[in-house]
């Protein structure tokens, strides 16, 4: 083994803490990548020294500069390895008597800095090992291309983020239902009693809205894509067909109504009322036609909501109920009899009715033929729970609602009027009562909140119904329909019972009595008019009931668009935020740990490899090299030069000149302390290297080039 005293124990630990901490900032490089992985990249700006950076433009500069630490570390042990390799392969020409030329070592020498020498491949072949390190050198570069590139951006959608919020609810207990109440007449206790006055207009707002389109209308979501779920308690209906005693009574009004003349001229297709009060006695009148109190031999379709507008009555109790008749048959058409000038003029049906000899009161089948197609519902209110989910994507509502009555056997009940506290009556307490007119000797201060819930729920109930109610009649001899109701402006036109009541339903009637323009124009061949068959559509399986109570439902939900029935938020009966689900779409930051991997593995492979043969060589050499100017100058001081340098190359200048670059050099090998101490005592001779080395210091112009043994 070669004599290592001359090896300087900072080079090698210089080559391989480098190798070292190059791995280590490669390691941390992962690390910095791993730890912004699916991080968005919107993470604000950072000031630094005056000027500030975008979060993204900073995170990439930092991963650059780990690349960048990384190979300049690998570089470092790269140079130092090389050099080892260099030197000892300057240095074994006199062993092998085979000195290289000037030419040869300023190629192998500059091969890590000088990319062309690398073409110099005689030379090269000679030296394979060099040729290798410096090869790696250049290539290693590539390697530290890919590092950086491997933080990418991506679009993830569905982030969810969970927290709570104010997202829009109901607050039943709430005035801003209601319509104005005037007060009344004051009652006991120092009380005033307040009428029930119909819902307020937004409420009306809302429920035109609901039911021209069926569906919930827009609600304000906090966040664009967002999710959450409310559970409250609010009204519900509750639908189905009268009973059969009920219908049997409710036919039979109806055809007492018919056979009064003049009445089968405008005979009613379709009807929906709220139970009226017989004011002669107070009690409950259910059917469609009631007597007016000045005549009671001509029952009158009179107000369908006047249920609402009759104040308190004492020992009134009223189910909050409505009920809807469809009666198709009185639409179709017969020759009126008795024309006498043998015209065709037409009536409907229903005036059959009149010359009829049954007794209307008693007939099981009062209406005859007109019950075919015919229905009749009832629809009644109920205090329910409302389960319900909103989610947005990208602001599109999308609202699922399940609602369960709170008690099936009991319907809400009208509450026709409140008793409650005069601003002059407030008492030393400040405080306002409010009670229902039942409440006996009620406290100064006694405050009945759920009687605002129940008025809140037939206001609502109101303002759904006053679009049903009414009726439609045959307009007289014009045999049109005369519309006292809002229903055919709704979507439940498109419902199995009320299609016939359809523009596309009486556009297409073929009774051969009765003809129309769009039917007979339709079905010529005429394709100047066009228009009526874009009307046609095919009748609807769903049925009234159904289509009532889900359209009734989203009406209930639709009172949170509004932010006049929002909750007081800073009351104490507020209700809680609710938990909501954010979803964004980001741009996150994406790694790819294989490809940082796969680079800087190369690049430590191959840095390790040359890491290792340098160790080898400064061992082989027994000293430890750099590639430093005072390394260069020691080493060429005694140096051996096959021709005499003229004086004017001495300064270095570029290019090397070719008589020099022809010339072979040997360098100076260390002999052991012996060797030199017995140097020192020798006489020098004329031709040793110190003395032509003095020569080259003075050089003489008469000396000849040509001269092979001098010496530098």
């Amino acid at each position: 083994m070669a004599n290592l005293t001359h090896v300087y124990g900072w080079t090698p630990f210089v080559m391989v803490s480098s190798l070292v901490c190059g791995v280590i900032f490669a390691i941390g490089h992962h690390f910095f990548y791993h730890f912004l992985v699916n991080k968005p990249t919107s993470t604000g700006d950072y000031k630094i020294l005056g000027t500030t950076y975008p979060g993204q433009q900073l995170n990439t500069a930092i991963g650059t500069g780990f690349t960048f630490l990384v190979k300049a570390l690998f570089s470092i042990a790269l140079s130092i390895s090389y050099y080892q390799i260099f030197w000892g392969v300057a240095r074994q020409d006199i062993q092998t008597k085979k000195p290289l030329t000037l030419k040869q070592l300023d190629t192998a020498f500059a091969g890590p800095s000088d990319v062309t020498t690398l073409l110099q491949f005689p030379i090269w072949i000679r030296y394979w090992l060099l040729f290798s390190l410096a090869v790696i050198v250049w290539l290693s570069p590539i390697a530290f291309i890919v590092p950086p590139a491997t933080l990418s951006v991506d679009l993830r959608e569905n982030i969810q983020t969970v927290t709570t919020q104010q997202v829009p609810q109901i607050d039943f207990p709430n005035l801003a239902f209601l319509a104005t109440m005037p007060n009344a007449v004051v009652t006991d206790s120092n009380l005033t009693q307040f009428n029930f006055n119909g819902p307020s207009q937004v409420t009306k707002q809302i429920a035109a809205g609901v039911a021209a389109r069926n569906a919930i209308m827009p609600i304000t979501a906090p966040f664009l894509n967002s999710s959450w779920g409310l559970n409250f308690s609010g009204p519900s209906l509750r639908c189905g067909p009268v009973s059969p005693s009920d219908s049997l009574h409710f036919e039979r009004n109806i055809a007492e109504f018919l056979s009064q003349e003049g009445n089968c001229d405008v005979p009613a297709t379709y009807l929906a009322w709220f139970p009226g009060i017989n004011l002669e006695d107070y009690t409950i009148f259910s059917p469609p036609y009631s007597s007016s109190p000045s005549n009671t031999s001509a029952p009158t379709f009179f107000d369908p909501e006047a249920l609402f507008r009759l104040g308190y009555i004492n020992g009134l109790s009223v189910n909050l109920t409505f009920y809807l008749a469809t009666i198709p048959g009185v639409l179709q058409l017969q020759v009126a009899p008795g024309d006498a000038m043998g015209g065709t003029s037409l009536e409907s049906s229903a005036c059959s009715l009149q010359n009829s000899n049954q007794n209307l009161s008693t007939s099981n089948n009062p209406l005859g033929p007109l019950t075919e197609n015919m229905s009749m519902l009832q629809c009644q209110l109920y205090n329910s729970t409302y389960l319900t989910e909103f989610n947005y994507t990208n602001g599109i509502q999308s609202v699922s609602v399940n609602v369960t009555a709170q008690d099936k056997d009991t319907a809400v009940r009208l509450l026709p009027s409140v008793d409650a506290t005069l601003p002059d009556d407030l008492g030393p307490d400040n405080c306002t009562a409010l009670v229902s007119e039942e409440t006996q000797n009620p406290s100064q201060c006694e405050f009945n909140i759920s009687l605002l819930s129940q008025l809140s729920y037939q206001a609502v109930l109101q303002a759904f119904a006053s679009i049903i109610t009414g009726n439609i009649t045959l307009a007289g001899f014009t045999l049109g329909l005369m519309d006292a109701t809002s229903i055919r402006s709704t979507s439940l036109m498109a419902t199995k019972e009320l299609y016939y009541l359809t523009d596309s339903a009486l556009n297409m009637d073929t009774q051969q009595n009765q003809l129309n323009l769009q039917n007979i124009i339709m079905n010529s061949n005429s394709s100047e008019v066009s228009g009526a068959k874009r009307l046609q559509q095919a009748p609807s399986s769903q049925s009234l009931s159904d289509v009532i109570e889900i359209m009734f439902q989203n009406f209930t939900v639709s009172l949170m668009s509004s932010p006049q029935l929002q909750p007081n938020y800073s009351s104490a009966g507020a209700p809680p935020n609710a938990t909501v689900t954010q979803s964004t779409t980001q741009q996150v930051y994406a790694y790819a740990a294989g490809k940082l991997w796969a680079a800087y593995g190369t690049a430590t492979l191959f840095t390790l490899a040359s890491v290792i043969v340098g160790i080898l060589a400064m061992f082989r050499n027994g000293a430890s090299y750099d590639d430093a100017f005072s390394t260069i100058l020691r080493a060429a001081r005694g140096a051996e030069l096959s021709v005499e340098m003229e004086h004017s190359d001495m300064e270095g200048r570029s290019p090397l000149p070719t008589y020099l670059a022809n010339a072979t050099v040997v360098l100076p090998v260390g002999k052991s302390e012996e060797s030199a101490s017995d140097a020192k005592e020798e006489p020098v001779a004329p031709n040793d290297a110190s003395a032509e080395t003095a020569l080259l210091s003075e050089p003489s112009s008469e000396r000849p080039h040509e001269d092979n043994d001098t010496n530098v």
